[in-house]
């Protein structure tokens, strides 16, 4: 170093999924952790894909997803009369979702006429496990009979 001065290297940056040394700039060492922190949160299930796991095995298998189906029709279902109307869906959003109903997505009326088969206004339990089971189907991206969260993801 000029001067008789000693240059102290700077420590290696470690990549944290590899423990290996990242070269480059302190940016990139940012931006490695940063991907690495999106692969961890991308790989913990949704509390929605972990209320379907009822086995822990960290998959939906057809029989998880329509047993956690009923549970939503029930939930929906308040007069448990086998059927959801309008009303039953709007006074179930905070419920089956966790959250206020917002601008986002269908309202109630658009929700039942996609499921009601029969347009008849209401989804007995039948449509709504035959939509169920389409969902699964479509979600079901490579055809295993088992739903991944990022399947569920793509197709939420």
């Amino acid at each position: 170093a000029a001067g008789g001065a000693e240059t102290a290297a700077a420590p290696a940056v470690m990549n944290a999924a590899t423990a290996s040394p990242v070269g480059g700039t302190p940016a990139s060492a940012g931006l490695s952790l940063l991907a690495t922190a999106a692969a961890v949160a991308a790989a913990k299930p949704s509390a929605e894909f972990r209320a379907m796991d009822s086995n822990s095995d960290g998959v939906v298998s057809s029989s998880e997803h329509e047993a956690y189906a009923r549970k939503m029709f029930d939930l929906m279902d308040s007069n448990h009369d086998g059927r959801i109307t309008v009303a039953e869906v709007d006074a179930s959003v905070g419920k089956v979702t966790g959250h206020a109903a917002g601008a986002r997505g269908m309202n109630a009326a658009q929700k039942i006429r996609k499921r009601d088969v029969n347009a008849d206004g209401i989804i007995s339990r039948t449509e709504y496990a035959m939509g169920a089971a389409a969902k699964f189907q479509q979600m079901d991206v490579n055809s295993n009979g088992e739903l991944t969260q990022q399947e569920l993801d793509a197709g939420s």
